[in-house]
């Protein structure tokens, strides 16, 4: 991890008062950037003496020789957006990383679950993430220079008794892999995580030989490391969902089997028979190419043909 370094570079790091964003936005100090530090409430170690978590980790990183400055803006709506990237702006002058790392999340029954609770999950976890990458995207375009990384879940593949949690992971990686494509043009890399990692919200789990596994294995320290990874502008990866946890990283893909005929088609095939012929999919216009084969247009096909004429989206105005 010594190659990933980030001098004079600025990253704004949402829920950095504590686990997965507290690791990146101190590892990201370590190596030279500078990090506003966003998050709310106190930290409830019983030492803290009711310091608010994001003024906790920006002492401990200037303590260690690093720039960092707090934010204590709760996320979740346009305007908190506007505020953190305007407050990191102000303070720093520009913005080159982003991690979407806050979040919350309850367990329990799809039918049993609170309204009010799981409306502020999708604000949190979900809107919050989309409205601060929406925030950025303008400045970052500007410089054609940019990485964002988020916080996706493999709770998004399903569970069971997490429905709103899941939901709202699940579309973080739509978000990324749409925004991935859109940014290429622009020099912005959008990556995602699945991390697997001993955090406050893994304290939830009833089952406590499972929970004592997770502890003693999976640290978010490792999370860091590959988050760090994928925000190198040197790496230069986006469009990539990364499943990660204990030193380990995969990248996680869609699959689609092959057309068959209605009439001929199993829904328990993929259950009976593996995943033989099926096609990896990089993107939306790969899940149509075998359509475009079966029905060949009498034009050619590019991707801009499937999203329009996106001139109209040249400009980031406005935002």
């Amino acid at each position: 991890m010594q190659t990933c370094q980030f001098k004079d570079q600025v990253a704004v790091v949402t829920g950095a008062g504590s686990g997965i964003g507290e690791a990146i936005a101190t590892a990201l100090a370590a190596r030279g950037a500078a990090v506003l530090v966003n998050d709310v409430g106190q930290d409830s170690s019983p030492d803290a003496s009711g310091v608010a978590r994001a003024r906790r980790v920006a002492e401990r990183i200037a303590a260690a020789g690093g720039r960092a400055e707090a934010d204590e803006t709760a996320v979740g709506s346009w305007s908190a957006a506007r505020a953190i990237v305007a407050h990191a702006m102000d303070t720093f002058g520009r913005i080159d990383l982003l991690v979407n790392s806050a979040g919350i999340g309850i367990m329990g029954s799809l039918a049993a679950l609170d309204e009010e609770l799981a409306d502020r999950i999708l604000e949190i976890n979900l809107h919050g993430t989309f409205a601060l990458t929406r925030a950025v995207w303008p400045i970052m375009a500007e410089r054609r220079r940019g990485s964002i990384l988020s916080m996706s879940s493999n709770a998004a593949l399903g569970y069971g008794f997490n429905s709103a949690y899941a939901i709202s992971k699940a579309g973080i990686i739509g978000l990324t892999l749409d925004a991935a494509r859109e940014g290429a043009a622009l020099g912005i890399c959008v990556n995602a995580l699945m991390p697997l990692a001993y955090t406050k919200m893994a304290e939830q789990i009833d089952d406590l030989q499972y929970l004592a596994w997770v502890r003693n294995n999976l640290r978010v320290e490792t999370i860091a490391d590959v988050g760090l990874r994928l925000l190198d502008s040197e790496v230069g990866a986006s469009g990539q969902i990364v499943s990660c946890g204990g030193g380990s990283a995969a990248r996680v893909s869609f699959a689609k089997e092959a057309l068959a005929e209605v009439e001929k088609w199993n829904p328990r095939q993929a259950s009976d028979h593996g995943l033989s012929g099926w096609t990896k999919l990089d993107s939306g216009a790969d899940e149509l190419k075998a359509y475009f084969h079966r029905f060949p247009p009498p034009f050619a096909i590019t991707e801009q043909t499937m999203r329009g004429d996106d001139s109209r989206f040249a400009s980031a105005d406005g935002l």
